[in-house]
């Protein structure tokens, strides 16, 4: 069934300029703790349908309810196109349990020169993350006019969603290893030096004597100069960075995932020293490992 993202009346929250001040991680936790409109519990909806947390205009199909620890997400975003000069659609997948922290995130950007209405997206997390209640966020961000000549005006737009994965299938619960080890960068960089070169090839090593290698995860952090929106896209860049040197190490590269936090992670120990000398060390990469192993 298609999902109709009006069908199920949620509260809208309102979120104002503070609000996008948020980080994602508090920003998406204050969605998906918010109280419906209408007393209904969501096990009560329709079972092949998406529960929608906040009315929005974007339209999104092909979400359902439930899925089996083996099946991927996927959905189609119909994007906003009127006076749109550019855009970028986000999807972002957590748990409801970690207050909102992303598991899987996925970009997507278009322009006014692109001939698209629609884009597909098809979420595959570790299977370690495949379990219980899921929140996932569908947002649009970018520069549209007000008339057909006119100023550019950002815009954005957003849907929030429940979803879960039933227990079950061929895949167990996997367990992730964070490898030994991080990758830093220079400020507002996403250029590997050869010291992180020399990271990226011992973690390929060491996932090269795997023997079964299920996922791998890359994940992007930045300090906290600058904007959110923009840490958090040079916190991805560092993570793809991290990934293309992967692949050419010799890391297979369907099995890597990236996702950038910006600075909603950061080190503790960094933060401690009064004069931020420590600041540099959230400038960093990181991976995980996931495997994959049978149910008896």
């Amino acid at each position: 069934m298609i999902c109709d993202p009006h069908a199920t009346p949620w509260r809208s929250l309102a979120l104002g300029r503070a609000a996008r001040r948020l980080s994602l991680s508090a920003w998406v936790s204050a969605l998906l703790w918010a109280a419906p409109a209408v007393a209904q519990d969501p096990a009560e909806a329709a079972t092949d349908q998406a529960v929608v947390m906040a009315p929005s205009a974007l339209s999104v199909i092909g979400l359902k309810a439930e899925y089996t620890a083996d099946e991927p997400i996927e959905l189609v975003v119909k994007v906003p196109r009127q006076n749109v000069l550019r855009a970028r659609v986000e999807v972002v997948l957590m748990h409801t349990a970690d207050a909102g922290a992303p598991i899987y995130q996925s970009l997507k950007d278009y322009d006014r020169f692109s001939d698209v209405q629609q884009l597909r997206f098809t979420l595959v997390p570790p299977a370690a993350e495949r379990r219980g209640m899921l929140g996932l966020l569908v947002r649009v961000r970018g520069l549209r006019t007000a008339k057909a000549e006119g100023p550019a005006e950002a815009f954005e737009e957003t849907l929030s969603y429940r979803v879960r994965y039933a227990d079950g299938g061929e895949a167990s619960l996997a367990v992730g290893q964070r490898l030994d080890g991080r990758v830093h960068f220079a400020v507002d960089s996403a250029t590997l030096d050869e010291a992180a070169k020399a990271q990226v090839a011992r973690w390929a090593a060491a996932l090269g004597e795997a023997e079964r290698l299920g996922a791998v995860r890359v994940e992007g952090h930045a300090d906290q100069l600058g904007r959110q929106n923009y840490n958090l896209a040079l916190s991805r860049r560092r993570a793809e960075s991290v990934r293309d040197q992967l692949i050419e190490a010799g890391v297979p590269g369907h099995v890597i995932q990236v996702i950038g936090f910006g600075f909603s992670r950061p080190l503790e120990g960094a933060m401690k020293d009064p004069e931020g000398r420590g600041i540099w060390e959230n400038r960093r990469a990181e991976v995980i490992w996931f495997t994959e192993e049978a149910k008896p």
